[in-house]
């Protein structure tokens, strides 16, 4: 059947019915709340770890990863192995038809991805031990969990229920690294938020899908992205002055690099943005028992 013209040009009154959605308007403040408990911390994260964890602010050299000559390309090669090695614990198995295979195919990825850790071992042990490198643990989480966490919502769904544990990950991961001072809770922290950082956003975007007619679909993800990088840009904006304001007493200090920044209340406002996710991720997972979009389906499943 051949479309008109008409079907695809944008109408005011798609608009109007998205925000009238209100499981639209749960996922779309939950996509602001979550991404600004994240984003501000990352920029931020190095520093923190330097100051109040006391992790080194340069890399020894014998802690590069060298690949042709380049350290840039061997560090590197980190994050893109760690990916691949994603791909063969989720996406591959799931296209192996025998059990007995897909089980076969599975223990040999762990063993060569125990076998690669091993081989960089030394190299990991000083950049857990570096403020920028340790920070890294947050995309190096994403890397690793986002492909296994979308093949999990495409095969058993439960969505809402894992943007809900996603959430609660995400206010552990602040609150121990702004209320106490252990190292181990600083690594736990920061791994758990880059589970989070790969959880919420793999259930999330399919969700809209779900929610939203194909026919809007465009539009709704536009808006999306709109009101997601108005929130940003004010959140990271406020989060700033915030920070200079309860720092206020010693802000010559720190600026002249004899003092160093309290992240206690800036990383304390993060747990209320994760603490609000939890709440829409609940209105939104309600709101689907109600509305019935099978967001806690499997993907191609119809809600009954």
């Amino acid at each position: 059947e051949k479309k008109s013209a008409s079907d695809d040009e944008f109408k005011f009154s798609d608009l109007l019915k998205l925000i009238s959605n209100s499981s639209f308007l749960y996922i779309a403040l939950l996509c602001v709340t979550f991404y600004a408990a994240v984003f501000p911390f990352i920029q931020y994260a190095p520093d923190m770890l330097i100051n109040k964890f006391n992790f080194t602010s340069e890399l020894a050299p014998e802690g590069n990863i060298m690949m042709f000559g380049s350290a840039t390309l061997g560090n590197a090669s980190v994050f893109v192995l760690f990916f691949l090695f994603a791909i063969g614990f989720s996406v591959i198995p799931s296209r192996i038809a025998k059990k007995q295979n897909r089980r076969l195919f599975i223990g040999i990825v762990f063993i060569a991805f125990l076998a690669y850790l091993y081989s960089i071992n030394e190299q990991l042990a000083l950049w857990f031990k570096n403020g920028q490198k340790t920070a890294s643990l947050i995309p190096v989480g994403t890397i690793l969990f986002t492909p296994i966490f979308g093949n999990f919502v495409d095969k058993k769904g439960k969505a809402a229920s894992l943007m809900i544990l996603g959430s609660l990950l995400l206010i552990f991961a602040h609150i121990s690294l702004s209320l106490f001072n252990s190292v181990y809770l600083a690594y736990a922290g920061l791994l758990s938020l880059g589970v989070a950082f790969s959880l919420v956003p793999a259930a999330m975007w399919p969700s809209v899908a779900k929610i939203v007619p194909e026919s809007r679909l465009g539009t709704a993800y536009a808006s999306m992205f709109t009101i997601q990088n108005w929130g940003l840009g004010l959140f990271f904006w406020g989060i700033g002055a915030l920070l200079d304001y309860v720092n206020r007493s010693n802000i010559d200090e720190i600026r002249a690099g004899a003092a160093n920044y309290d992240y206690t209340i800036p990383i304390l406002i993060l747990v209320g943005c994760g603490i609000i996710s939890i709440f829409l991720a609940y209105k939104l997972k309600t709101a689907d028992k109600r509305q019935g979009y099978g967001l806690e389906l499997p993907s191609g499943a119809k809600a009954e």
